[in-house]
């Protein structure tokens, strides 16, 4: 099946071909091919169908001169309504001239930062150093105790940034 198959195309009127907006219904009637298509959205959004029946979503665009493709997902994981405000947002971050995938990378190693900063990870690692400086018959008379502590407090405390650099 051809990937213009797939694609409406309207006038604006002015004489000038635009492609309509891609709907619910045109993404669940996309069937697998022998080969990759893109059903086009807009502002270079697509969905891509593979042979293998995935339908992903890519955005291609230019950063810097270089063209990127970012990745938003898989339908129907990613509705056509959340990767619509993804791909805005990330043509705003594009706007103010930051490269929108080195934003997300950013966002992730906080993300990461932060769990680590946790007071459970602190208090692991803390656990950790000392339980090794111990004798292994002190470690497994105690190492019970350690089972009651509650490892389950995920929330990040800036005061325990250093020490989780530090370790």
């Amino acid at each position: 099946m051809p990937a213009t198959a797939h694609v409406e195309v309207e006038s604006d009127g002015a004489g000038r071909n635009r492609r309509s907006a891609l709907t619910e219904v045109a993404i669940k009637a996309a069937k697998p091919t022998p080969t990759s298509y893109k059903l086009w959205d807009k502002n270079g959004l697509h969905l891509l169908a593979t042979p293998a029946g995935s339908k992903l979503w890519r955005w291609g665009y230019r950063f810097a001169g270089k063209e990127k493709l970012m990745a938003f997902g898989a339908y129907p994981l990613i509705a056509l309504r959340q990767v619509r405000e993804a791909h805005e947002d990330a043509r705003r971050l594009l706007a103010a001239g930051t490269d929108p995938m080195e934003a997300r990378k950013t966002a992730k190693v906080e993300q990461r930062l932060a769990a680590q900063n946790s007071f459970a990870a602190v208090a692991k690692l803390w656990w950790a150093s000392w339980k090794s400086a111990r004798s292994d018959s002190w470690t497994s008379l105690t190492s019970s105790g350690s089972r009651r502590w509650s490892w389950r407090t995920h929330a990040p405390h800036p005061d325990l940034q250093f020490l989780a650099q530090s370790a």
